[in-house]
């Protein structure tokens, strides 16, 4: 079996590392979904201020 990571496209329309509640929930599965496959996250354009603090995740 190949050690190539898997590429997933997750719609996450509410993630937002600096909101409560759906927002961070969404976020936070994004980040852990992240960590083991390679992933590239669609969400609404709302988002992008704080997302852009996390130079990591450069698949957005």
């Amino acid at each position: 079996m190949s050690n190539k990571k898997l590429k997933v496209l997750l719609i996450v329309e509410q993630c937002n590392p600096d909101w409560a509640s759906v927002p961070l929930v969404g976020y936070n599965f994004f980040q852990k979904i992240n960590n083991l496959v390679d992933a590239t996250l669609v969400t609404h354009i709302r988002n992008k201020p704080a997302l852009e603090k996390h130079p990591e995740y450069e698949n957005i």
